[in-house]
């Protein structure tokens, strides 16, 4: 009697987990999106969820972000966007409408995710965002470490990673594409300056050679109503 009541709890137990994983195979696939290894979480949907932090534990678990992490995840739902989260494999970003998580490299292949509404990152350099109204007595400051781009020319979030060998971009003033290997040469830029070289990018495009140069393409222009300047503070 004891056996046969054993083995039909085990039964039991073995078609809950079924129910359970189907649920969260379920959910998953209505709230969660991976393309190129970036896994992203919509907000709006997992606010919905009942039991939100059994949901956050199953999709965030396998990128070993601990409970005490997805705990504080989960209270970070209703927060401002931009805080983040690092597991030992993972970076997790609150963006405005999603959670972003991406794999963290080595340092060459390291991607950074900028959210709309970050208004300061120290990781990987450090810099001050602002956004700014193109008003008629606006001067687009001459100093290589502060970039004015068109604000509406931008697709967030924005991404920052180290240079890499077959890239180009648009140098302002330029009519034509540059590869960026040889626009360092031009500028005469060291083996270490290139070495600590890091590029903010608008999906594929480099809007910004930090500290040297900004695309054309995204330059202020007469059309332009408002700015993203950012500053890169030493």
């Amino acid at each position: 009697s004891f056996r046969n009541t054993l083995m039909e709890t085990i039964q039991k137990l073995r078609d809950a987990e079924e129910i359970y994983t189907d649920e969260i195979n379920l959910r998953r696939n209505e709230i969660v999106t991976e393309k190129d290894d970036v896994l992203s979480i919509s907000l709006e949907r997992l606010r919905d969820l009942p039991q939100r932090k059994t949901y956050l534990f199953e999709f965030l678990s396998e990128y070993h972000f601990t409970p005490k992490q997805i705990i504080d995840i989960d209270e970070s739902v209703n927060a401002t966007s931009g805080k983040q989260f690092f597991s030992t494999t993972h970076r997790l970003v609150k963006d405005r409408s999603a959670m972003i998580i991406t794999p963290i490299g080595d340092e060459e292949y390291r991607k950074y995710y900028i959210p709309e509404g970050t208004d300061r990152i120290y990781e990987p350099v450090h810099l001050e965002f602002i956004i700014i109204e193109n008003t008629p007595g606006f001067r687009i400051p001459s100093e290589p470490n502060i970039a004015c781009l068109d604000f509406d020319l931008l697709t967030f979030p924005l991404l920052i990673r180290k240079w890499q060998s077959g890239d180009y971009f648009r140098p302002l003033g330029m009519k034509h594409r540059k590869k960026l290997s040889d626009f360092l040469v031009d500028q005469k830029i060291s083996i270490v300056e290139k070495e600590n070289l890091w590029l903010l990018l608008n999906n594929e495009d480099i809007v910004w050679v930090i500290n040297q140069r900004i695309d054309e393409r995204y330059k202020i222009s007469s059309e332009t109503r408002q700015v993203l300047m950012i500053k890169s503070v030493n």
